[in-house]
């Protein structure tokens, strides 16, 4: 039976690339199109298979870069890799971003951060 552990609603979407990669080995890097996300973690379809056994539950990765829309996100994020099948990755981010599902939505449907939130501006 297939329990549902996750805790924050998903955002479907199929926008730009994440770019992450196994933490320890800063050169195993990958590229997949954000299927999915949450404030928890999101759903990656791999760009490309190599090296993608690898990718087993269990094993730390960082997400170094994330696409314009999901940019507030941050970088060099902590995560793990929870499941990984055909082609694709689920992701849980180690500590989860401080965004509510509402907030989540926003960002997704806005295209990047929405003028209401106050987060801290570059100088």
């Amino acid at each position: 039976m297939n329990c549902e552990r996750r805790k924050s609603r998903r955002v479907d979407l199929d926008i730009d690339f994440v770019v992450f990669s196994l933490e320890g080995d800063p050169d195993a890097v990958y590229l997949g199109r954000v299927e999915n996300v949450s404030a928890e973690g999101m759903q990656v379809s791999l760009e490309d298979d190599v090296g993608a056994e690898r990718l087993v539950a269990g094993v730390r990765v960082v997400c170094e870069r994330f696409p314009d829309a999901l940019e507030v996100f941050g970088e060099d994020v902590p995560a793990g890799i929870v499941w990984s099948r055909d082609g694709r990755v689920g992701i849980r981010f180690l500590e989860p971003l401080g965004l509510s599902d509402e907030d989540v939505a926003e960002i997704v449907s806005a295209g990047g951060l929405p003028d209401w939130l106050d987060w801290p501006s570059e100088p």
